[in-house]
C-alpha cells in the first residue's frame, strides 16, 4: 500500500473538520471522535482505555440489492473473496491467522445484508497498527484471484446449506418470492455452488472486480476504530493508513419502495422442514415510519393482562408472539408479527387472524396516547442509558452499522430511543398496518402445495383474501375484548446511588459463614463490592438445588421442563424488569434452578424475593403443561435444524449429562402429566439449598436483606451444593459412535477433556488457539477440505478440555476424523518448529482475551459466579492462569498437546457424521 504524506493542505482541512459530539449513555467512559478523511472516508474514532483489546470494523455500502439479476449473490461471495489475499500480503487466510494469534482465537467476522457489508475483527492494542494496514489493503487491493473463487464459492454454498435448514429462512424466501417479483429484494441474496456454476472463474472475476471498483470506495465506506490510545494518536494513524483508499463516487441506484398491493391483501400457505405450526404477518414499510416501531411492537407483544399475548395463550391457540423489523434498503423496512401456533392454534387460524386484526384495530386508538407513548420512551432511553457491549469489537460493528443509516452523532444512539412524540407519525405508522399492506404467511406442517421456491424446496400456495374472507374474520374479531390499562412498574425507581464503600476485598468473600454439619449447609452467599467501574449497575446470582432434580433421567428431562413453564409464568414480571433497564435470566441447571441478574442494584432488591416467591408459589394446571410441552417440542425442532457440528456437540454433551437423545427426552416430557409436575415442583421447594453471590454496585447490608429475606421465606433447610449430580460413571468413554446430523453435511467432533484444574487452563486455552489456526490453514486454504473448522476450550460439570469440531461435504466421517487425527499428530512437530516471534504472537494474544474478561463489570461478575460455582469457592482462574502461561514453553506445551490427544493425558470422545440422504 502506498504511504501518503501529510501535507499543510491536510492539515489546514483537519483543522477546519467539524466534528459531531457522538451521543453516549451517561455510564460510558469513552471518548469518541468523528472525521471525514480527504478522499470521503467516514471515520469514527473511540478511546477506550480500560479495554485490553483493540478492534476495528468497515461498513460498505453494497449488499444483495446491487447484485447484478444474473448473479444472485455476486455480493456475499466478494465479501469472501476481499480477505482471501491481498496485493501486499498474498497468502490466502493470512489475516484470519493473524487475528487468531493477536486476538486470542478468531475475533472476525463478516457478513452481507440487502444494503451493506460488514467486517469487524478485534486484536491485542499492540498488534493494531499491523493488523490495519493488512485491513487497508485487503479493503483497497484484494487480488480476486481465480484460483480463489471456486474455494470461496465452496465455502459460500456450505453457508447457504446450513441457512436453507432453518424455518425462518424458509419463510423469507418465500415471501421474497412472491411480494414483487421484480424488486431487487425478491432476488436469491445468499449465492451458491448452482449460481455461480454457470459462470467461468473468468467471468466471476470480472463481475467480482466490476462490483468491488464501483462500490468499495472511501465515500462509501464508513471505519470504526476503537484503542486505548488518545485520540490524536489514533486518528494519525487512521489518516497515515486509509487515506490511500481510492477515491469516487459510488452508483447511487436506490431499489425502488414496494408499492402497497391494490388488489387486497395475499395470504401464502406454506409448508418446509419446520414440524411446528406458525403466523406471520408483513407489513412492507417506508424507512421514516421505522424510528416508531419498536413502541408499536412493545404494545403487540407485551405480557399485559388483557393484552393480546394473554388473551392468544389463555386460549391454548400460541406459546409466543414476537415483532421485529428489518431493514431492506435505505428507503425500505419490514414489519413482522410473528406467532408460534399450538395445534390447537392452527385449529383455529382463523379466529388468531380475527384476534390479531381486531387488536390492530384496538391500537389506533389506545397507541395515540401520549401518556402511553411518553413512557414506552422512558423505557427506550433507560435502555440507552444502560447501553454495554461485551467486546470492542462488537462496540466497532454496531457503530459501523449504524453510520449506513444514522449521521455521526447518532452512532450509538441511532434506532435505539423512540422520537418525541408526534401523532401524526404514529398515524402513519397505523395506516401501513392495514389489509392492503399485509401479507399473511401460514405455515403448515407435512403439507404439499403445487408450488415450489426454488432455492429452499418449500412448497407454497397463493390466494388473494377476497372481501367475504376479511369481512368473516372481521366479524369474528368483534367479539374480543381487550383491556389496556397502563401498569405501574415497581422496579421503575430510577437509578441506584453508588453503595458506600465497604472492606476491599480482591475476591468475594462469605456473608454466612459456612456450617460444616451435613443439615446446615442450606445458605452459602457470596459477596464482592466493585472498586473500579463506579456506577450505580452490578450482577445478582442465584441457584436453587436440589437432588430431586437430578435423582433419576426422568427428573433430569423434567428440570428443564419445569424450566419453560416458569419462563411462561415468569412472563410479566421478567417484561417489567427489562423495562427497567434490567438483564434477567431463569434457567434449569444440572442441580436445580439458576437466576441470574444484572443492572441497576436498588430494584434488585426487590425484584430477586419476587421472582423466587412466584415461582415457589406457582399453581400448576393442565393448560400450562401443554404450552411448557409445545415449547419444549419447538426446541427440539429447532435442535433438529442446527449445523451438523452443534448437533453432534447436543448429543455428546446430552449423554455426558445423563440425558436421553433429543427424541427420547421429547418423549419423556410428553408423558409427564400435571400431578407429577405438581409434585416435583412441591419437592423441589420443600428443602432446597441456596448458593448466592452480590457483585458491583452492591453494599454488605444490601446483600445480607436480600439473603435474609430469601432464607425467612423460604425457611431454608438442605443438604447444600455437595449433592450436585455426577457425571455419568458408566459412560463408554472409548466409543466411537456415528450419529445421523439433522443437516447434508458429514461431520466429525472430537472431545479431549480431563478434570478440572486451574492450573490447566492455560495449557488448554493456548492449545485451542494454536489448532484453531492449524485446522484452518489445512481444512480451509491448503487442503480446502473442510469448510468450518473450530478448536475451543469447553466445561462440562467438573471437566474441561478442547472441542474441536469439523464439517466437510463431500467426505464421510471416517475422513473427516482421520483429517482432525492427522493435524493432532503433526501438531507436536508444528509447534518446536513455530518460530519464537509466533509463539509470542500466540501467548500475547491469549493473555490479552484474558485480561479482557475483566474489563467489563457484567463479565467479571459472571467470572467470579463461573469460578464459584465449579469450584465452590472464590479461585481466580484467569490469574493463575496468566502466570502459567508467562513461564509455559513451546516444549511444555507440545508434551501437554500430545498427552492430551494421543497418550493418556485426556479421556476422548469421538462422534461422527455422515451425509444426510
Amino acid at each position: 500500500m502506498r504511504r501518503i504524506v501529510v501535507t499543510g493542505i491536510a492539515v489546514l482541512l483537519f483543522v477546519l473538520q467539524a466534528r459531531a459530539e457522538v451521543i453516549k449513555p451517561p455510564i460510558d467512559h469513552r471518548d469518541y471522535r468523528s472525521v471525514d478523511l480527504a478522499n470521503g472516508l467516514s471515520v469514527t474514532l473511540v478511546r477506550d482505555q480500560r479495554a485490553e483489546f483493540a478492534a476495528g470494523a468497515m461498513s460498505v455500502e453494497v449488499g444483495s440489492n446491487h447484485d447484478p439479476a444474473e448473479l444472485p449473490g455476486l455480493a456475499h461471495l466478494l465479501e469472501h473473496m476481499v480477505f482471501s489475499g491481498s496485493k501486499h500480503y498474498p497468502e490466502r487466510g493470512g489475516f484470519i491467522e493473524q487475528v487468531n494469534q493477536d486476538g486470542g482465537g478468531f475475533n472476525f467476522n463478516a457478513y452481507t445484508t440487502h444494503d451493506h457489508t460488514t467486517y469487524a475483527f478485534q486484536v491485542r492494542s499492540g498488534a493494531m497498527e499491523d493488523a490495519l494496514v493488512r485491513f487497508a489493503d485487503f479493503l483497497s487491493s484484494p487480488l480476486l484471484a481465480e484460483e480463489d473463487v471456486r474455494k470461496e464459492i465452496a465455502i459460500v454454498d456450505h453457508e447457504f446449506q446450513e441457512r436453507v435448514q432453518q424455518p425462518r429462512f424458509e419463510t423469507l424466501s418465500v415471501f421474497r418470492k412472491v411480494l414483487q417479483p421484480d424488486h431487487p429484494f425478491a432476488r436469491f441474496n445468499t449465492g451458491n455452488e448452482e449460481v455461480f456454476s454457470g459462470s467461468s472463474p473468468q467471468a466471476l472475476v470480472q463481475a467480482l472486480s466490476e462490483m468491488f471498483e464501483s462500490y468499495y470506495v472511501a465515500e462509501n465506506m464508513n471505519l470504526v476504530v476503537v484503542a486505548p490510545w488518545q485520540l490524536d494518536i489514533t486518528e494519525s494513524l487512521v489518516r497515515r493508513i486509509f487515506s490511500d483508499l481510492p477515491s469516487a463516487v459510488a452508483p447511487q441506484s436506490l431499489p425502488p419502495v414496494i408499492e402497497r398491493r391494490q388488489s387486497g391483501p395475499l395470504q401464502i400457505e406454506m409448508s418446509g422442514r419446520s414440524q411446528r405450526a406458525a403466523l406471520d404477518f408483513l407489513f412492507p414499510l417506508p424507512m421514516a415510519s421505522m424510528p416508531v416501531h419498536r413502541y408499536f411492537g412493545h404494545l403487540i407483544a407485551s405480557h399485559s393482562p388483557g393484552g393480546l399475548r394473554q388473551q392468544l395463550l389463555a386460549r391454548g391457540w400460541a406459546t409466543g408472539i414476537a415483532t421485529g423489523a428489518g431493514v431492506l434498503s435505505s428507503r425500505q423496512a419490514l414489519f413482522q408479527i410473528s406467532l408460534d401456533l399450538t395445534p390447537e392454534g392452527m385449529a383455529h387460524s382463523d379466529q388468531v387472524i380475527s384476534l390479531i386484526q381486531a387488536y390492530l384495530h384496538k391500537l389506533s386508538t389506545v397507541a395515540l396516547e401520549s401518556s402511553r407513548y411518553d413512557r414506552q420512551r422512558q423505557v427506550s432511553k433507560v435502555h440507552f442509558d444502560d447501553l454495554e457491549f461485551g467486546s470492542v469489537k462488537a462496540l466497532a460493528g454496531h457503530i459501523a452499522r449504524n453510520r449506513v443509516y444514522f449521521p455521526a452523532d447518532e452512532a450509538l444512539v441511532g434506532g435505539l430511543v423512540l422520537p418525541e412524540y408526534d401523532e401524526s407519525a404514529l398515524q402513519q405508522f397505523l395506516a401501513l398496518l392495514e389489509k392492503n399492506n399485509l401479507v399473511l404467511i401460514k405455515t403448515v406442517p407435512d403439507v404439499e402445495f403445487d408450488l415450489t421456491e426454488r432455492w429452499t424446496g418449500a412448497s407454497y400456495r397463493m390466494t388473494q383474501i377476497d372481501r367475504a374472507t376479511w369481512q368473516s374474520w372481521q366479524e369474528m374479531g368483534e367479539e374480543a375484548s381487550f383491556s389496556l390499562t397502563a401498569e405501574t412498574n415497581p422496579y421503575l425507581s430510577g437509578a441506584s446511588g453508588i453503595s458506600a464503600s465497604d472492606e476491599s476485598s480482591e475476591r468475594p468473600v462469605l456473608l454466612t459463614a459456612p456450617d460444616l454439619s451435613s443439615q446446615t449447609r442450606s445458605v452459602r452467599a457470596w459477596f464482592k463490592q466493585d472498586k473500579t467501574f463506579n456506577n450505580s449497575k452490578g450482577s445478582s446470582f442465584l441457584a436453587i438445588d436440589h437432588p430431586v432434580s437430578f435423582e433419576s433421567e426422568r427428573h433430569r428431562v423434567m428440570i428443564g421442563l419445569y424450566g419453560a413453564m416458569l419462563l411462561d409464568e415468569l412472563a410479566k414480571p421478567l417484561e417489567q424488569a427489562h423495562e427497567a433497564g434490567l438483564r434477567v435470566a431463569v434457567a434449569p441447571s444440572r442441580s436445580g434452578l439458576m437466576v441470574a441478574v444484572y443492572g441497576n442494584t436498588a430494584p434488585q432488591s426487590k425484584l430477586l424475593p419476587d421472582l423466587v416467591e412466584q415461582i415457589r408459589a406457582l399453581e400448576l394446571d393442565v393448560r400450562q403443561l401443554a404450552r411448557a410441552q409445545e415449547q419444549f417440542a419447538r426446541q427440539v425442532d429447532q435442535y433438529s435444524n442446527v449445523p451438523a457440528t452443534t448437533g453432534l456437540a447436543l448429543a455428546l454433551f446430552s449423554e455426558l449429562d445423563s440425558l436421553p437423545p433429543l427424541d427420547g427426552q421429547l418423549d419423556v416430557v410428553r408423558s409427564v402429566t400435571v400431578d407429577e409436575l405438581r409434585a416435583f415442583h412441591t419437592e423441589f421447594w420443600q428443602a432446597p439449598a441456596l448458593t448466592a453471590f452480590f457483585h458491583g454496585n452492591w453494599s454488605r447490608q444490601g446483600a445480607d436483606d436480600v439473603v435474609n429475606r430469601l432464607r425467612q421465606m423460604l425457611q431454608l433447610s438442605g443438604l447444600g451444593r455437595r449433592d450436585r449430580k455426577p457425571v455419568n460413571p458408566g459412560l463408554d468413554e472409548s466409543r466411537l459412535s456415528v450419529e445421523e446430523p439433522a443437516v447434508s453435511e458429514s461431520a466429525a467432533i472430537l472431545y479431549a477433556r480431563q478434570p478440572v484444574s486451574p492450573k490447566l487452563s492455560a495449557q488448554l486455552a493456548m492449545t485451542a488457539q494454536i489448532l484453531n489456526g492449524e485446522l484452518f490453514d489445512h481444512g480451509r486454504n491448503r487442503e480446502a477440505v473442510a469448510y468450518t473448522v473450530n478448536a475451543r476450550m469447553v466445561s462440562d460439570y467438573k471437566y474441561r478440555g478442547v472441542l474441536i469440531s469439523v464439517e466437510a461435504p463431500g467426505q464421510s466421517g471416517e475422513e473427516v476424523r482421520q483429517f482432525i487425527e492427522s493435524r493432532l499428530e503433526a501438531l507436536p512437530d508444528v509447534l518446536l518448529e513455530m518460530s519464537e516471534e509466533q509463539y509470542l504472537s500466540y501467548r500475547d494474544g491469549l493473555r490479552t482475551r484474558m485480561l479482557s474478561s475483566r474489563e467489563n463489570l457484567a463479565n467479571l461478575g459472571r467470572y467470579w459466579w463461573q469460578m464459584l460455582r465449579l469450584y465452590d469457592r472464590p479461585v481466580d482462574e484467569t490469574a493463575i492462569a496468566l502466570a502459567s502461561l508467562s513461564s509455559l514453553s513451546r516444549s511444555q506445551l507440545a508434551n501437554f498437546i500430545e498427552s492430551l490427544f494421543l497418550g493418556q493425558g485426556g479421556v476422548r470422545y469421538w462422534r461422527l457424521g455422515e451425509t444426510s440422504q
